[in-house]
């Protein structure tokens, strides 16, 4: 009894320390917004005083404007793609294609960004490639492609915290769709016998046929699911330009998230990916990724998984089209799950997984509004013997409001169709819906503040319901 005592307070203890830091670090928060207002108010007016001289047409106004603003802050990249905009208005190609170029060349814009920056290109294309002699049309990145060869190295750190109302429901784990932790609970009877209780108290064999009903013989009771946790994350990415155009990129993540009241489920994270890409033509581009990532639970390895994905993306005015294959091998790890007397024993198994994807994206309102969809149909075989086919839909769209506040909100529907496996149809369903608000405090600082709210219903084990809600607030510096 005094352990337990002694181990609930010192629960309560972390607990009240962990808000205070929240509270503190949304305090330090309010002030920095308001500091940097008042240090950047200028930029702030300088930036809107150049879109109100574009679309008033008055074009060497803007370029004085926005190159000022560039001269204070290179890493501007919204204002150097509107002054490489203004440079083509005002007939200045070579300046055009240098602000495009050194948007494409830098690590820290997302691949997506610069996948509708080379459509923005191909969309004014006539006019950049008017010079281009023997009658042959190219593309900016072929056109600058005399740039020395170099590398390139960035990075970032974020730290954050938050709270999770089920911190046994992964929905936001990359490969974690079938993640084990479920509602329901395995228990070892002796001499190899293992049962499942599902929530709706029904028991069923390891093969999940019905054995009987649950009358209250075991009573594992409410397990508790919410959680205040830390996170950290390091990011570290690689970039080399070759002269014939290819371009080789690395990226090295390591997330770990610290939980304050269930430790079981602490897990580290390590996604290690490197790819080449290139331009095919005016409007078509290719590249190649392979990847790996390692997953481990309360210190122990609990999924290994790597894979390759090459895409081909076609570019026109109606958007940036991307057509794509993925190759993945997943491990899993043996694992045993403790929960008081009660024993929750995970078998390793592992799986291949085949999908097709295709994507579409493309900028709207003075390139401040990014829509996304993404279809993905894949083929799941594993060594157990329950293979499913899955189908994955996400819709995403990302608003900057101005060069500061940026907006991105998804949407994810996943199916997993496990009828090859059973009698009669199981499917295993799940809907998660996710947003995330940025503030851009500095050149290298932004702070965001995200939520997460899933559902997941089926109809594995006689019905498993789940549902999650998480918020977190943190900072990210970039190097």
């Amino acid at each position: 009894m005094t352990q337990n005592s002694n181990y609930k307070t010192t629960v309560s203890t972390c607990e009240a320390a962990l808000k205070q830091a929240v509270l503190l670090l949304f305090f330090a928060l309010n002030l920095l917004f308001a500091g940097n207002l008042l240090a950047a108010g200028a930029t702030k007016h300088s930036f809107a005083e150049a879109m109100q001289q574009i679309e008033s047409g008055k074009w060497q106004e803007a370029e004085s404007i926005l190159k000022a603003i560039l001269v204070e802050n290179s890493q501007q990249h919204r204002a150097r793609l509107e002054l490489g905009l203004v440079y083509i208005q005002l007939g200045k190609r070579d300046a055009a294609l240098q602000a495009f170029q050194i948007i494409l060349n830098e690590p820290s814009v997302p691949e997506n960004v610069k996948q509708n920056v080379r459509q923005i290109i191909h969309e004014t294309q006539p006019v950049l490639a008017e010079e281009t002699t023997l009658g042959t049309s190219t593309t900016v990145t072929h056109l600058s492609s005399e740039t020395p060869q170099k590398h390139k190295f960035s990075g970032a750190i974020s730290f954050s915290s938050g709270y999770d109302d089920n911190v046994r429901y992964s929905s936001s784990d990359y490969f974690l769709e079938d993640d084990p932790q479920l509602d329901g609970i395995f228990l070892n009877l002796g001499e190899d016998e293992i049962v499942y209780i599902a929530p709706d108290g029904f028991v069923y064999d390891i093969d999940g046929n019905f054995l009987f009903e649950n009358d209250g013989f075991i009573d594992f009771g409410t397990r508790d699911r919410d959680n205040i946790f830390i996170e950290g994350k390091v990011t570290f990415k690689h970039q080399y330009q070759f002269k014939n155009g290819w371009r080789w990129q690395n990226e090295v993540v390591v997330n770990a998230t610290e939980n304050v009241e269930h430790g079981l489920y602490n897990k580290e994270q390590l996604r290690i990916e490197t790819g080449v890409d290139d331009n095919l033509s005016d409007n078509w581009k290719w590249s190649v990724v392979a990847h790996y990532r390692h997953l481990r639970r309360d210190g122990k390895t609990q999924i290994r998984a790597s894979g390759i994905a090459p895409e081909i993306t076609y570019f026109n005015r109606f958007g940036s089209w991307t057509f794509g294959f993925e190759w993945m091998s997943r491990d899993y790890e043996d694992s045993v799950i403790i929960t008081g007397d009660i024993e929750s024993l995970y078998y390793g198994f592992e799986s291949t997984i085949r999908a097709i994807s295709s994507k579409w994206s493309k900028l709207y309102f003075d390139n401040s509004l990014l829509l996304f969809t993404q279809v993905e149909l894949s083929d799941n075989n594993a060594s157990d013997g329950i293979d499913y086919k899955g189908t994955r839909i996400t819709l995403a769209a990302a608003y900057d409001f101005n060069e500061q506040w940026n907006l991105l909100l998804s949407a994810t529907d996943f199916k997993q169709d496990y009828s090859e496996f059973g009698d009669f149809p199981l499917d295993d369903t799940s809907s998660t819906f996710r947003g995330k608000l940025s503030y851009q405090y500095s050149s290298n600082t932004e702070f965001f503040l995200s939520g997460e709210r899933a559902y997941r219903n089926s109809d594995i084990y006689g019905g498993i319901k789940s549902d999650k809600s998480l918020f977190q607030l943190g900072f990210e510096r970039s190097f």
